[in-house]
């Protein structure tokens, strides 16, 4: 069985956070050796820390101003086998 873990860098993303992880939980309620979310929030200002806390995703706050030392710290926390990153780009 292999564990997925979803890593997603965020900075206030509020308007499509909950969206991107409600996505996320509904593609990978079936993964059979199950899954792990894990938001990177860069210096957010905005609910999307409490938003992600709703989901009951994983939050890392980190203040990094940079997207790949961002999902290079996610991934470093990660317990999964395989690891799928993505940016939020919906603006």
């Amino acid at each position: 069985m292999v564990k997925i873990s979803f890593i997603i860098p965020a900075h206030n993303e509020e308007l499509w956070i909950g969206s991107a992880l409600k996505a996320i939980m509904i593609a990978a309620a079936d993964v059979v050796g199950g899954y792990e979310v894990i938001v990177v929030s860069d210096g957010s200002t905005d609910s999307t820390d409490r938003i992600v806390n709703q989901y009951g995703a994983r939050l890392v706050s980190v203040n990094l101003r940079n997207v790949a030392a961002v999902r290079n710290k996610g991934a470093s926390l990660a317990s999964g086998d395989l690891l799928f990153s993505s940016t939020l780009i919906l603006r």
